[in-house]
């Protein structure tokens, strides 16, 4: 039997074997215990199974090969590490008559399997189910808001409580109602969102991946190497100082400095105050805005600070001496209205909302209260590749709807101001002022 393919941008990762049971047959996948990530389709052969972990999985101590693996298997036959055994069991007619089928256990490897957690490339669901058209005033209109992580739970409590006692009663009804739709709403859209086969839990037929697999290992990626970072030296810093104030640069070129191309955004000339506003070209790796899920924005994000100490200190003397200490306005998300938090004084930060749409589409007089009702993209000028040319999605610093959520730019250039989750592993491009005066 052949190997199928891993999930989309899952390759590489540290994980195991899990199993699950539709229908009286044993399945297996591989899961990556450390990012709630689901890595594999579906395969109901140990071997295949096998031979999948020892072609895109890893173990901590490194790569091992099909026979290891095939040990793992056996020892998922009998026990998983995520649930007890009564809860890995699931029928395909229940789950989709049951409300009470959808356990919690398999809400939780819905979300792995869509891989929210590992950021828009990897992420088979465009949306968190919440922020459906429609379902958000549905949870309001039960009493709960898209925070309340017993929603479902709560959705099947209205059912059970509308039975021929509360008949008459319309307000049971109508909560009723709103429950229901809520709960098939979310059926549909999870069958409709799983990777690879895994609609299969409710019927459907399997799901093509929107493109082959890539490499993103979330958190545990490797993502920059201060050690092999090459600082710039005095004569490269004077060199791309007088291109700039040349006529060899202007807005829009690159210049190169510490290993790294920069692009040109804009030059300010104010009398002997002359300073240049760089961006990096290339995504210079990937991070997590934040480590963990939570509210959050820009003055406290670990990102800052890892821009501002680690990434900083790699660049070299001659450099840094040129980078000024600048003021970052965090206001609202124009789009939604999200606080970005305070103002910070930084030398290295991250593009906002306005200042990527300032320089990325060239316009200059935008009507910032229609934002929503006009998205941009920004093509070319938005889309960036690591260094090893592969597409990528990258960080703004404003944050998204919610304060848990970071605007970005997809790979194909595209502003997303909703936001993504904060502990994603999203692609890094610095900005930073450079003083080219004398």
């Amino acid at each position: 039997m052949q190997i199928p393919e891993p999930l989309i941008g899952r390759i590489g990762h540290v994980g195991g074997i899990e199993p699950l049971i539709i229908d009286g047959t044993m399945w297996f996948f591989g899961y990556d215990y450390s990012l709630d990530a689901v890595l594999s389709p579906l395969i109901d052969d140990p071997v295949v199974m096998a031979k999948f972990a020892a072609e895109y999985m890893v173990h901590r101590d490194g790569k091992h090969d099909a026979p290891y693996w095939l040990e793992w298997v056996g020892f998922a036959r009998n026990k998983s590490m995520l649930a007890a055994h009564e809860d890995l069991e699931f029928s395909t007619a229940d789950l989709r008559d049951d409300p009470h089928a959808i356990t919690d256990h398999l809400r939780y490897l819905i979300m792995a399997a869509q891989g929210l957690c590992l950021g828009p490339l990897a992420a088979t669901a465009d949306m968190d189910f919440s922020d459906l058209p429609g379902i958000g005033d549905d949870l309001v209109a039960l009493g709960l808001d898209d925070e309340d992580e017993y929603w479902y739970e709560t959705a099947l409590e209205y059912l059970e409580f509308f039975d021929e006692d509360y008949a008459y009663d319309k307000s049971y009804e109508a909560s009723a109602m709103t429950a229901r739709r809520i709960i098939d709403a979310y059926r549909t859209w999870a069958a409709q969102t799983l990777p690879a086969n895994w609609p299969m839990l409710f019927g459907y037929p399997p799901r093509e991946q929107k493109s082959g697999p890539t490499l993103l290992l979330g958190r545990s990626e490797k993502i920059f190497d201060a050690k092999t970072r090459v600082p710039s030296t005095a004569a490269e810093v004077a060199e791309v100082c007088r291109q700039i104030a040349g006529t060899s640069s202007s807005t829009g070129s690159s210049v190169r400095l510490s290993g790294i191309d920069w692009r040109v955004l804009d030059i300010v000339v104010h009398g002997r105050a002359r300073r240049a506003l760089l961006l990096s070209d290339p995504v210079i790796g990937r991070h997590p805005y934040h480590k963990t899920n939570e509210d959050i924005t820009w003055e406290h994000c670990d990102l800052r600070r890892w821009l501002n100490n680690e990434f900083c200190q790699s660049l070299g003397e001659p450099l840094l001496s040129r980078v000024l200490a600048t003021t970052v306005h965090n206001g609202l998300n124009p789009a939604w209205g999200t606080p970005s938090g305070d103002h910070t004084t930084d030398q290295f930060f991250l593009l906002g909302m306005k200042e990527a749409i300032k320089y990325l589409s060239g316009e200059r007089n935008i009507v910032w209260k229609k934002l929503r009702s006009r998205p941009f993209e920004f093509g070319n000028r938005g889309e960036a590749q690591d260094e090893d040319g592969r597409s990528a999605w990258w960080w703004l610093r404003s944050s998204g709807s919610k304060a848990e959520k970071t605007v970005f730019i997809d790979s194909g250039g595209k502003l997303k101001d909703e936001g993504y989750r904060v502990s994603a592993a999203g692609g890094v491009r610095p900005v930073f002022w450079l003083n080219f005066g004398s």
